[in-house]
Parts: structure tokens; sequence; C-alpha cells
């Protein structure tokens, strides 16, 4: 049982090397450390920019974006989880009531949980966008 295990954590890691050198080589970043021309550039921004990143420094604006971005992707995960959770125990409820309504509260929970969630999204996007015009008018 143990070689077996053992067996697929090895082909697992070897298949997922094999997949990320051919990426590797796929995006041509095999010289990507070597600055061709003479200015001290910073190899990770050399690098970076050949894998097709922008390496220009980023804003305040640009990084509460991205903070607010991954907040409701992970939100969004979350909730995706609480639907098949209570899908889950609705279908194996086996007509049990109590595990329906558990079911049924969870799922609505959820839906009530991604309104709030969106309807704040929107609420911010929009005082964000109000106060921006704002600022250039002035």
């Amino acid at each position: 049982m143990k070689k077996i295990i053992w067996l697929k954590i090895f082909l697992t890691s070897f298949c997922l090397l094999f997949i990320f050198g051919l990426n590797a080589n796929a995006l041509n970043l095999n010289d990507a450390f070597k600055v061709t021309d003479n200015s001290s550039k910073d190899p990770l921004d050399t690098l970076a920019s050949k894998a097709g990143y922008n390496t220009a420094q980023t804003n305040l604006n640009q990084i509460v974006g991205n903070v607010i971005q991954t907040v409701l992707g992970l939100l969004g995960i979350i909730f995706l989880l609480l639907i098949i959770y209570g899908g889950v125990i609705w279908m194996t409820a086996q007509g049990e009531e109590a595990k329906v309504e558990k079911a049924q509260r969870i799922i609505r929970n959820a839906v009530i949980g991604l309104i709030i969630v969106i309807s704040a999204y929107a609420i911010s996007y929009f005082i964000i966008n109000a106060i921006g015009q704002r600022t250039l008018a002035q």
C-alpha cells in the first residue's frame, strides 16, 4: 500500500515538474536572466517583463483594487463551497426534515451573503467613481 502511495506522489511530482519545465521553454525564458543591454536592470524585472508582466510601479489605487479583487474572489469561492455543502446535505437528507431545513438555511444564508457582498461592491464602486470624477473636475 505504501509503495502505491509513494508511486503516486512520485508520478505527480514528475508530471508537475515536466509541465512547468515546458511552460518555461514555451515562454522563451531560458535566457531571461541575461541582461542584453548595458543598463543595471534588475534580473527579476527582466524575467517578469519577458514573461509578460508589467514591471511598472503601482500606486495605492491599484493596490487597493487588487486587494478588493482578491477578497471578492475568495468570497465567491466561499459562496460556491457553501452552496455545494448545502446541496450535499439536502441530497443526503433521505427525507429527514431537520436536515432539509438545515440545507435550505445554509443555501439561503449563502445567497443573502452574496447579495450583501455584491451590493457593498456596487456601492463602493459608485462612490469611488464619483470621488474620482469630482477630483478630475477640480
